[in-house]
């Protein structure tokens, strides 16, 4: 009983901690759910990285061979970082053609951005490719393509027999470390591409504008090598100052000090005031209402639930109190009857104890007597034997005889009356309780009286 009691308060107790647990994540998920509407902070814009520089190139297939329509036509485009001469793969090349547009896929082994198009007819169709990626300044490149062969009426009335060429150029590129600068210049009549393709019979040529040219290299702060009087790259002396872990001489150098043991920039212990981005205050939209609501209802359950939970509790201890009222009154009365029983023997080991001697008393007596008429009988037959001859003897010897004989006899009679006695209070022993020793007695007595009886019979015989 005891036992299942502490389970169920062990349950009742489970049962209370995950209650509050849950009023517990309510009520955080109520604090996190109203967090979003404090003030915070909005930072973003773009962020183009102008030290890669990039190059494109797009090529089809028609530069190289005939393709009619409805045979597939392929366009590649190549997407380079010129710093590097790597393929950029992770931009988003676009190519468009005058009625749709489409994205092109990056291919592994060729380090090419590929498109695969069928044209339904022959003609001159005009396409271009636009490559960029987050960080870089988007390229777009032009051309044309041509599919099927064309006639001459067509093609007379599209082209002339000459092709002049008309140069466009870029404007000059950075001067580089080794102090040349370099600018790109196209035909813009594409006159070497309509030749190849057997489009024009000539091209009138003209001086091309050099693209490449010597220059006087000037050091800037962007040009990711360590150069005039830098202390690291592009931090230091004339340009910025440089950042914790930067290469530095002096404290000039660095945005806060300048270790001289190891020469590097670092930010002493002393607190430095943080620079504060810029804030954009949202208004705080209170749920004031609906929270306090909340915390009404799980207040009222909490309430509730310890309310049931004493009252169970007070419940059970009563039904318990009245249980263990119950066992100890069971207790004590079994305990006051073992104390009844102990004085009762205590009672009765005297009595036994004095039975027990009277027993012994009477036994003793009667075995005098059990002796004392053995003894009388067999003197009496002795005598009778001897005394009584074969011979008829006179009568006053015979009237002795006679009256011997009526005092065996009364004594016979008293004999067995003390013999009856004996086998009464025998009988009255063995009908109590007694122990062993009163066993034995009682034994010993009925063996007397075995013996008595033999002897009585062989008097009454003779």
């Amino acid at each position: 009983m005891i036992k299942n009691n502490s389970n169920e308060k062990k349950v009742e107790t489970i049962s209370l901690v995950i209650m509050l647990s849950i009023c517990i994540i309510l009520l955080t998920a109520l604090y996190i759910f109203d967090m979003p509407y404090f003030t915070g902070f909005v930072i973003g814009g773009e962020n183009f990285n102008d030290n890669i520089l990039t190059n494109l190139v797009i090529i089809d297939d028609a530069d190289t061979e005939i393709k009619s329509f409805n045979e597939e036509v392929k366009f590649y485009a190549r997407y380079v970082d010129i710093n590097t001469g790597n393929a950029i793969e992770d931009a988003l090349c676009t190519i468009y053609f005058d009625d749709n547009s489409s994205a092109m896929q990056f291919n592994v082994l060729s380090q090419l951005y590929e498109y695969t198009k069928i044209f339904s007819s022959v003609g001159l169709y005009n396409w271009n490719v636009t490559c960029s990626r987050a960080d870089l300044t988007p390229l777009t490149e032009k051309d044309i393509v041509i599919i099927g062969s064309i006639s001459s009426t067509y093609r007379e009335e599209i082209f002339t027999t000459v092709c002049v060429e008309e140069w466009e150029c870029t404007d000059w590129g950075i001067c580089l470390l080794n102090g040349v600068q370099y600018r790109e210049c196209f035909d813009l009549n594409r006159c070497d591409d309509l030749y190849d393709k057997k489009m024009i019979l000539h091209i009138e040529r003209s001086s091309k504008p050099f693209h490449i040219r010597s220059c006087f290299y000037q050091p800037t702060c962007e040009d990711m090598i360590i150069n005039n009087d830098e202390s690291d790259v592009d931090c230091g002396g004339p340009c910025p100052k440089c950042e914790d872990g930067k290469v530095c001489r002096t404290d000039d150098d660095c945005i806060n000090k300048c270790d001289l043991a190891i020469r590097r920039c670092y930010t002493p212990e002393e607190v430095v005031p943080e620079v504060v981005k810029p804030v954009v205050e949202i208004p705080y939209k209170p749920k004031l209402i609906p929270a306090l609501m909340i915390i009404f209802v799980i207040l009222i359950l909490i309430i509730v639930i310890l309310t049931t939970y004493k009252y169970g509790l007070i419940h059970k201890g009563v039904e318990y109190y009245r249980e263990r009222r119950g066992v100890v009154g069971i207790r004590r009365e079994a305990k006051e009857a073992e104390k009844e029983r102990r004085i009762k023997e205590a009672e009765e080991k005297p009595e036994k104890k004095i039975k027990k001697i009277e027993i012994e008393k009477e036994s003793d007596k009667l075995q005098n007597v059990v002796d004392y008429f053995e003894k009388e009988l067999k003197e009496n037959v002795d005598y009778l034997k001897k005394k009584v001859p074969k011979r008829l003897v006179v009568s006053s010897e015979l009237d002795k005889l006679v009256e011997k004989r009526k005092m065996i006899l009364q004594e016979i009679k008293k004999t067995e009356e003390e013999l009856d006695s004996l086998q009464k209070l025998r009988f009255e022993l063995e009908r109590k309780e007694i122990g062993i020793d009163a066993r034995k007695t009682i034994d010993e007595l009925k063996r007397a009286e075995d013996r008595i009886k033999d002897k009585l019979n062989q008097i009454k015989r003779k």
